[in-house]
């Protein structure tokens, strides 16, 4: 199966980058990372080739030792949905420093929060709020196996969990000890619960 990841060519800021884009996220780390010797053809210790993740996505980064006419450019970014205002704007106001602005944080018709921003690298992050739960909706957060689970039952909606029992769901490939808690507190601040077994 073929694989998409996402490239980063730098000019000898691969290596901070890194540092300052794992600290933002959780489940990110550098992976690899292999870096120039005395012999060159780049200078020692810039990063020939890495790779590292970002909310467990993976991307690669460069130094160029190479002098290019380009660099990053607004129309490709990053695209980066948050669950809180709390998140957003931490993420916000980190990217933006010694960076710019090109969309403030604002509501926006197509967002209830959104931001773009390109930061001090020249990489540009587009940020946006998840809106608001409706009553109703399953919760966030369940993780994909379990939501692949619930769509191929047939579940949409936190009501249709009223006709299933816990051991039932359990039987649901997908569905594991945490997506269940998530269910049954979801239920729950809706007045509902779960079939009797």
């Amino acid at each position: 199966m073929q694989k998409v990841t996402t490239f980063l060519m730098f000019e000898g800021k691969a290596e901070e980058a890194m540092n300052f884009y794992t600290s933002l996220f959780p489940s990110s780390a550098i992976q690899s990372i292999s870096r120039y010797g005395p012999e060159g053809p780049g200078p020692e210790g810039s990063v020939v080739h890495a790779t590292f993740t970002l909310a467990g996505q993976e991307l690669m980064a460069i130094d160029s030792f190479v002098k290019h006419a380009f660099t990053f450019t607004p129309a490709i970014s990053l695209y980066i949905t948050c669950q809180s205002e709390a998140e957003i704007d931490e993420l916000f106001a980190r990217l933006s420093e010694d960076g710019s602005v090109m969309m403030p944080l604002d509501a926006y018709p197509f967002s209830p929060k959104f931001g773009w921003v390109a930061d001090r690298f020249g990489v540009s992050w587009q940020l946006t709020l998840t809106p608001p739960a409706q009553a109703g909706d399953l919760p966030a957060g369940i993780g994909k196996p379990a939501e692949r689970a619930l769509a191929g039952a047939g579940i949409q909606r936190l009501e249709q969990l009223t006709g299933y029992s816990e051991a039932r769901l359990k039987q649901l490939h997908g569905i594991g000890p945490k997506a269940l808690e998530k269910l049954r507190q979801a239920l729950g601040a809706q007045g509902l619960a779960f079939a009797s077994e």
